[in-house]
């Protein structure tokens, strides 16, 4: 009886390394498909080029992240000032981009429409993804009405300027099952990765 006790904990020991080298290998396939296009694209290649704004720079980071797990690679031009910069800022594209994600500061001194043109002729055939925010107004959406863009419209998931939002699946939700995307008026990190998420979603 003895002798079968200690064969069947033997066998048991001996089983766990190679019940956990299976485990560590499907693991370890599993992260090689996810990352896979982004880990066999030429790192000279460039699918999107961002075009964003101080003012949306608190997303930053979560874009680039969020674009690289789809296996986009990602190139950044010089911050415009405001929409009226854009097209100079267009200097800095990559010949090889197919697609163009915009945000800049719709200022009352600068014609958007004719801002709007400048950039869509200079896209020169390129996807061109405009993020509208909360505070934009309506400026930016009269201005690419009838144009061949994509417009993120960022306010079904930020709200106004200092609302309190129902949390989505993907964050850590308090007890109350709201959050804040904005902090002091002004756009938070929440609120940034919410961004993220949207642009991700229009340039697939």
């Amino acid at each position: 009886m003895s002798g079968g006790l200690r064969g069947g904990k033997l066998a048991s020991l001996t089983g766990r390394p190679a019940r956990w080298i299976g485990v560590v290998t499907v693991v370890s396939i599993g992260l090689l498909i996810w990352w896979w296009p982004g880990l066999t694209s030429d790192p000279g290649e460039v699918d999107v080029e961002l075009v964003i704004g101080d003012g949306l720079a608190v997303a930053d980071q979560s874009i680039d992240r969020r674009l690289r797990e789809e296996g986009f690679m990602i190139s950044r031009t010089r911050r415009p000032v405001d929409w009226c910069s854009v097209p100079e800022a267009l200097g800095d594209m990559r010949s090889e981009s197919t697609r163009l994600v915009v945000w800049a500061e719709a200022t009352a001194d600068c014609d958007l429409r004719d801002a709007v043109d400048r950039v869509v002729e200079q896209a020169r055939g390129r996807r061109v993804i405009v993020v509208v925010l909360p505070f934009d107004g309506p400026m930016i959406a009269d201005a690419v009405v009838g144009r061949d863009i994509v417009t993120v419209d960022t306010i079904r998931l930020l709200g106004e300027p200092g609302q309190t939002m129902e949390c989505v699946w993907w964050e850590d939700c308090p007890a109350t099952g709201t959050i804040e995307p904005w902090i002091d008026g002004e756009l938070g990190p929440v609120g940034g990765e919410r961004v993220a998420r949207m642009i991700v979603t229009a340039t697939l």
